[in-house]
């Protein structure tokens, strides 16, 4: 398995300064965050969901693309996906994505899903994703790319089964899931191995990271009221070392990208969450 980082947990690093980080501390891979920033965004200092220094989105894809792959490309750094932010309706921009996913070097992109809704019904959610999905499929059949989905809470793909029942509908050369066991300490947690064999083909990509839950209040009647915070990789309830080897078993060789939302200063935290992956890798 490769080492990557997903630029959205490093939002203060230019493209250069991203590859040259990370050759020198021995990933592989860059997965590069797709959102389209507002001018007020890119005045405020950078954040994990806000101003991101490399700044690409959909807009400025074609005219960042090629310089992006030459950057990375003079570090010897693969680009080992495109995380858009699509919603689970944006085929317009879908298009735009496979247009341009092939000058980075890569050929899969995050898709989008319907968030589950109080307000519907879960199967009004799953009908629209999976008329999308199929809209999405069309367009990666076209340009030889692939959709991944990802297990995330708040939405209807939350756990590798609820996953699996969606991409099932569609071939898995063009459709995939996106592994998150530290979104899985939110919602949606089953036995890893078990949601591995589940995935089988869909099985496309696997994000690291690791969330604690915490108490935050105890009521006058003395329930207790618990809340999910990000935690280092290795100090969260997301139990790594069993992913892992359960990730062994299924003879998944692919890209683990690190998503470290914990609030350790960058570097330290990416060299941290390099030197330990790769020691319950073995490597």
């Amino acid at each position: 398995m490769k080492l990557s980082v997903f630029t959205v947990t490093m939002p203060e690093f230019t493209i250069e300064e991203a590859c040259a980080f990370l050759k020198k501390t021995g990933y592989e891979g860059i997965e590069l965050r797709v959102y389209d920033l507002t001018d007020e965004m890119r005045q405020k200092p950078p954040f994990f969901w806000g101003n991101n220094k490399i700044d690409l989105g959909i807009k400025n894809m074609k005219a960042k693309a090629k310089n992006i792959r030459k950057v990375c490309d003079s570090y010897g750094i693969k680009v080992c996906n495109l995380a858009t932010y699509l919603k689970v309706d944006d085929i317009a921009d879908a298009e735009i994505v496979c247009q341009n996913i092939h000058t980075f070097g890569c050929n899969s992109f995050r898709a989008g899903v319907a968030g589950y809704d109080r307000k519907l019904t879960y199967q009004a959610c799953y009908d629209k994703t999976i008329k999308n999905l199929a809209k999405i499929e069309k367009l990666c059949k076209k340009y030889k790319a692939k959709g991944i989905i990802e297990i995330h809470m708040g939405n209807i793909a939350c756990s590798a089964s609820a996953a699996y029942r969606i991409v099932s509908n569609f071939d898995p050369k063009y459709i995939g899931v996106i592994h998150d066991a530290g979104n899985m300490v939110y919602e949606g947690y089953e036995n890893y191995k078990m949601g591995l064999e589940i995935l089988g083909p869909y099985l496309a990509h696997v994000h690291i990271k690791n969330a604690n839950w915490l108490l935050k209040k105890v009521n006058f009647n003395g329930s207790a009221v618990w809340e999910p915070t990000f935690a280092p990789v290795n100090a969260g309830f997301a139990n790594l070392e069993q992913l892992m080897a359960d990730l062994k078993a299924v003879k998944y060789n692919k890209w683990l990208s690190v998503e470290d939302f914990n609030p350790l200063e960058t570097k330290e935290k990416l060299i941290n969450a390099h030197d330990y992956l790769r020691k319950i890798l073995g490597k």
